[in-house]
């Protein structure tokens, strides 16, 4: 399971980083990253500003088109234990979106966890 710490939860985050952050894309799933600056490092519950060390916050989407709420929970569920077990590969003080696409629904937990080192490599 994935911690609390680096969990992304408010729509706000999810909006910020939709809209200024960048985007890559593989088979399975688009990621799109955005860096937090320090004014809002300084408003994160427990933030020291700039020097302090924050975790990568990680958030998940999956739409209404990959199926019933079984299937969009099960692939959440399947990319919230890939991302909790390359946690390293995340940068400090960044948020991160997976928005999961069909093809993810086909692929298997290894493949999932390859192309997310892959796409995270690229960052």
């Amino acid at each position: 399971m994935l911690p609390a710490v680096y969990r992304l939860k408010r729509r706000r985050d999810f909006a910020r980083a939709y809209n200024k952050g960048k985007a890559k894309s593989c088979g399975a799933f688009v990621l799109y990253r955005s860096c937090r600056v320090c004014s809002d490092l300084r408003r994160v519950k427990g933030g020291r500003g700039c020097g302090g060390a924050q975790s990568a916050r990680i958030g998940f989407s999956a739409s209404k088109k990959l199926g019933p709420a079984v299937t969009r929970n099960r692939i959440k569920r399947v990319f919230r234990h890939a991302a909790a077990s390359q946690i390293k590969l995340f940068s400090p003080g960044c948020d991160y979106i997976f928005v999961i696409r069909r093809q993810a629904l086909a692929c298997d937990f290894g493949q999932i966890k390859t192309q997310m080192a892959k796409i995270l490599s690229r960052f």
